[in-house]
């Protein structure tokens, strides 16, 4: 892909994010104040009513229903976190209108710590909840629990190290680890956009289950999507000087152990859960699409012989191998827990974005720069 198709993609690409934030933002930051107050604009719950219908945002299985005694127990830490959530997307949209960086570098920064603590006091507020609430009360149960934690986890995580890359001066390791945190901050209006298009598709659906796909969707999407942002906003074009095989001894070695792996869990299901639902369905059509988008990437990065992009989609690639591994790995211990059925539905929801998370830290290390530099 061209450096101009690059900008003009990713500038597409900034105003509907930007967009979509400016949209969902006051929603979210608004949403708890009917947990104080009936006095209140009911921002989300009215445009949802609008385009999911009253039963799916207040019937059974809504959140509404199922959620509203947890949440009006933990109803001052959520506040802290839909509030802080809210603005935290406004502020990352702004932080990456590169224009903006580029002539405003001291707002930048400042703007950046503002972000910085925000983000803190979010997830402060919704790991607070999960301790109180555990998985007894948290929408979709212990998948859903445990996906959150991940979420919280991660966007600590990205932030601490991002904070830490641009003190020491790696800009570029710095905007990748920013844009995996934007990426898991957009978890609410992504998840919350999915429930729209799901419960405005089919009837008679509740929202716990819109919230069960669009949760496992989210979990196969966010780090391939933050992956895309990375190469869209990466302008170095380093041509490739000798020929790469991608047929390496290693690389042969871990494509063939996750194909033999994905057959022992195809066999496991067979043998542990039998019947074929709609769910597992919805989880081998997310992991060969997403096989299939990493494998035309690749190809694509081959073809261009950008050295940069080879090396980068190799490792997204190898790590889409390994996540097989891990997910039998993973299920094995979660069967020791509970039924083997829900064991699939935990590791489904966690042990993908786990992974791919890894794959993602390692192309983030590779992008250290030696020496400092002088362009955002």
């Amino acid at each position: 892909m061209s450096l101009t198709s690059k900008q003009t993609i990713s500038k597409i690409a900034w105003i509907l994010i930007a967009t979509s934030c400016v949209i969902y933002a006051p929603m979210a930051i608004e949403y708890f104040f009917h947990f104080f107050s009936s006095d209140t604009l009911y921002l989300w719950l009215n445009f949802f009513t609008k385009v999911a219908g009253i039963q799916h945002t207040f019937g059974a299985g809504s959140v509404e229903g199922v959620q509203h005694k947890i949440y009006a127990q933990n109803r001052v830490s959520m506040l802290f976190h839909t509030m802080m959530g809210g603005t935290a997307i406004l502020l990352a949209s702004i932080q990456f209108y590169a224009p903006f960086r580029r002539k405003h570098p001291t707002t930048h920064q400042n703007i950046g710590k503002l972000f910085s603590m925000i983000v803190i006091v979010s997830m402060i507020g919704s790991i607070l909840f999960l301790i109180n609430a555990g998985p007894k009360h948290t929408f979709n149960g212990l998948p859903f629990y445990l996906q959150l934690w991940l979420l919280a986890i991660g966007t600590l995580s990205s932030l601490i190290l991002g904070i830490i890359a641009i003190v020491k001066k790696q800009r570029k390791m710095h905007q990748v680890l920013m844009i995996y945190c934007f990426a898991l901050l957009l978890s609410a209006p992504v998840l919350r956009a999915e429930w729209l298009i799901i419960g405005g598709m089919f009837d008679g659906i509740t929202q716990k289950t819109s919230n069960f796909f669009s949760a496992t969707i989210f979990g196969y999407l966010v780090v391939p999507c933050a992956i895309l942002a990375t190469r869209l906003t990466d302008q170095r074009q380093t041509i490739l000087q000798k020929k790469f095989n991608p047929l390496r001894l290693p690389d042969i070695i871990i494509v063939l152990s996750g194909a033999i792996t994905f057959i022992l869990i195809i066999l496991k299901y067979q043998s542990t859960i039998e019947s074929i639902t709609n769910y597992a369905i919805c989880v081998l059509i997310l992991f060969c699409t997403t096989l299939f988008f990493y494998l035309q990437f690749y190809k694509s990065s081959l073809r261009s012989k950008n050295e940069i992009a080879i090396k980068e989609w190799r490792i997204h690639f190898l790590a889409y191998c390994i996540s097989p591994i891990v997910f039998l790995i993973f299920w094995e211990i979660i069967c020791n827990f509970t039924n083997s059925y829900e064991a699939f539905i935990v590791v489904s929801f966690t042990a993908p974005a786990i992974v791919f998370s890894f794959g993602y830290l390692l192309m983030a290390i590779t992008r250290k720069n030696k020496k400092l530099e002088h362009i955002l």
